[in-house]
């Protein structure tokens, strides 16, 4: 359970294409980190996890080699040139196929290497060009596709910037010994890349790159820094031309890829089998090194290595598990709410911005302190945030370039999809008119709002740009939701080819050294249907009768105790798509044995819900893809409820959480559009956290309050699933 988990993809003997696959393949990865730590970061500092950055190593800066000049370094720096510059769209191209899992690059069996990877990317569901724009923005710092440009820093001899084009900051670093040979090498070269002249006044970025805001993401070396450097923040890595002399430094260079802070400095993964159970979905992206390597020669020994230190290194075998269908989706008429999709059912449709009335969006200004290091945490930082209340005022808004606001808002505008929105510089300074004001601001102190230098007027405006962000978030979602409201219907589980989607054949990935054995039990499980029933015990599953099919594999391993089992249990064993975790196996069973207790609720039916990009997504704008759909049938009345286990240490229980005012919402929503249908909608939260530990935050509240107002359940108290059965009728409702 000690540091990162670790995934190896090598390729041997490469061509052009494939390298630029794999480069683009390392890209994706690490911008999936990227974006899962912007939209996490809060929650994953918890667990002493730093800004992802990205190490590529190559063998050589300049070399001959058959008669030619050979550059790892270089051949890295004309991929960065040519995905920033996008001819002919083949980046965009490229990462569709890369996604499609159509990249011509297949393991032994056939399958694309890339087919279990980028899962949490390919949830979005998001197009090649949104995904390309968003990589611009979030590596390499711009917003315009275009060539790569070099600077080599004077005052920190081996290191040369480099930026995109319309960037002030740099994204990336090489660190080199001889940087004058090397410019001279990319001078000499075809591709085009740009040298601009020396920066004189930056001082060293190498020594400011585990600083929290660095922006430095990626970092390029001939093994300069692999000797003496040190650094948490190595999630993903680039090998190339790797030989076996250099396996002993590359093995170190690992040993320090893999290291990890851990919550509470443990240096261990959250998924540990002493870890955090109440862990943030998606948290292993950043306790995972990718290493992704072209013609690494080593590889062989560095096996060896990891198996003498107790690591297996085998890719897994995969064991195809189909599932069985237990009802007929036709003859028991299961209803889903569907909405039309905003973006496709508002196409045309513009819509202008305006000030609501009220307050809408609410921020509050923090300072980053770096208070020290030591050799334990390496550089450790504080936080402070503001505890003044107040808003910008007039004469400081007439200070902000609102010309700059207004294009960088339009570049966000495109960014987030908003296509349909439109505003002017005027509507703009209207919603931050402190006579009026929309927001509540709590700054550090005054100077953030009333600034008397140069350096305080940019802050301002960035305070000005987050403002504007957040309430442009937060009038479209309000858009969009009405949207939705307005244009609610229900359709049968079934009609839609996509439902199948959530009705997946099983993968179990295996490990090499135990595959044989297992496979053959599982055969037999299958062939004999065995694998179906309620007494399979070699398999980690539950079973419930009412569950549209069977089996439902499990996390669980360690109650078991054949091979296969307590395989099951390793990190190496994993299901495609993922087993149910305890909460979710607990949740299922206990609706089992309640429902053995209560006979007479005889068609019910349950769902489990896939992700999005697979599962039943309803409201797609607001993220709401629930873990289970329960339907309760009672004569020509039907109740869909939506049923997520859920951790709620992170969460807050107020008006303002959409989870915990969704099942408001569906009620209403049932009343005002649904009566006719006799469908009604809820939902409820399962708490992974305990009763007690949610009243020591809100002891104003108690199990009923927290039942009968939030439809929050816990499953540690008697008969928790009464409330699912027990809510209120539609037609009662006011």
């Amino acid at each position: 359970g000690y540091g990162k988990d670790f995934r190896i993809l090598n390729v041997k003997h490469d061509t052009e294409t494939q390298t630029e696959t794999l480069f683009l393949a390392n890209l994706l990865t690490f911008y999936e980190q990227r974006r899962y730590f912007k939209e996490n970061t809060e929650t994953v500092r918890e667990y002493g996890l730093d800004p992802p950055l990205w190490a590529f190593i190559g063998s050589s800066v300049n070399v001959v080699y058959k008669n030619k000049t050979r550059s790892d370094v270089l051949n890295v720096l004309r991929f960065l040139h040519r995905f920033l510059k996008n001819e002919g769209n083949w980046a965009t191209n490229a990462i569709e196929n890369i996604l499609n899992r159509n990249t011509g690059l297949a393991d032994e069996n056939g399958t694309d290497i890339f087919y279990n990877r980028l899962t949490y990317l390919r949830s979005f569901n998001e197009p090649a060009e949104h995904i390309y724009r968003h990589i611009c923005n979030e590596v390499f710092h711009t917003d315009t596709p275009g060539g790569l440009h070099l600077q080599e820093i004077k005052n920190a001899p081996g290191e040369i910037a480099l930026k995109a084009p319309n960037s002030t900051q740099p994204f990336g670093l090489i660190y080199i010994g001889d940087t004058p040979a090397f410019k001279k090498l990319v001078q000499n070269d075809d591709a085009g890349i740009i040298i601009e002249p020396e920066d004189a006044l930056t001082e060293s970025l190498f020594s400011d790159i585990n600083t929290p805001d660095s922006a430095i993401n990626i970092l390029i070396g001939a093994k300069k820094f692999i000797e003496g450097w040190d650094s948490w923040r190595v999630t993903a890595m680039g090998l190339l031309n790797i030989g076996r002399q250099e396996g002993s430094q590359i093995i170190q260079l690992f040993g320090r890829g893999v290291r990890l802070r851990g919550k509470n400095m443990s240096l261990k993964r959250s998924s540990a089998p002493d870890g955090d159970p109440n862990r943030p979905p998606h948290i292993f992206l950043l306790e995972t090194l990718n290493i992704f390597a072209v013609r690494a020669n080593f590889m062989a020994q560095f096996r060896d290595y990891l198996t003498r230190e107790g690591v297996s290194v085998d890719e897994p075998v995969q064991l195809e598990i189909p599932i069985q269908r237990r009802f007929d989706l036709q003859s028991h008429r299961l209803y889903l709410p569907k909405v039309e999709p905003y973006h496709e059912g508002a196409k045309g449709q513009c819509e202008p911005l305006k000030v609501l009335t009220g307050t809408i969006i609410t921020h509050t200004t923090q300072r980053i302190d770096i208070v020290g290091s030591s050799a334990q945490q390496g550089i450790h930082t504080d936080h402070a945030e503001g505890d003044l209340e107040t808003h910008i005022p007039e004469p400081s808004l007439a200070l902000v370039d609102w010309e700059k606001i207004y294009l960088q808002l339009l570049e966000y505008k495109h960014e987030k999809g908003y296509h349909n929105l439109i505003f002017d510089t005027a509507i703009l300074r209207e919603i931050l008119n402190p006579n009026k004001p929309v927001y509540e601001l709590t700054v550090m102190d005054e100077s953030e709002v009333a600034p008397t230098s140069t350096a305080e007027l940019q802050r301002l405006e960035e305070l000005v740009l987050t403002l504007l962000r957040k309430y442009i978030d937060k009038f479209y979602r309000l858009i969009q939701k009405q949207w939705n409201n307005d244009n609610l219907r229900i359709r049968r589980l079934g009609e839609d080819p996509e439902d199948e989607k959530n009705f997946p054949n099983w993968t179990v990935h295996v490990p090499r050294t135990e595959a044989k054995e297992v496979e053959s039990e599982i055969h037999n499980l299958i062939e004999t249907e065995a694998m179906y029933g309620s007494g399979v015990t070699t398999l980690p599953n539950v079973y419930n009768e009412r569950h549209l099919y069977q089996p439902l594999l499990t996390n669980e391993g360690h109650n078991y105790q054949s091979l296969l089992n307590i395989g099951m249990g390793n990190r190496l064993w994993r299901t495609t798509p993922p087993a149910l975790e305890d909460s979710e196996r607990g949740f299922v069973e206990d609706l089992k044995r309640y429902l053995r207790k209560h006979p007479e609720q005889r068609d019910i039916f349950l769902l489990r819900n896939q992700s999005r990009g697979k599962g039943i997504g309803f409201y797609e704008n607001e993220g709401f893809y629930p873990d289970f759909i329960l339907w309760i049938l009672d004569g020509a009345k039907q109740r869909i409820v939506f049923i997520e286990p859920h951790g709620m240490v992170h969460e807050d229980i107020n008006e303002d959480n959409p989870k915990l005012t969704l099942s408001k919402r569906l009620q209403a929503l049932s009343y005002e559009h649904l009566r006719g249908e006799h469908v009604q909608m809820d939902a409820f939260l399962i708490s992974a956290t305990s009763l007690s530990k949610l009243r020591d935050r809100y002891p104003h509240e108690d199990k009923n309050s927290f039942a009968e107002k939030w439809h929050i359940l816990f499953p540690n108290e008697p008969n928790y699933l009464n409330p699912i059965f027990q809510a209120q009728d539609s037609d009662t409702l006011p």
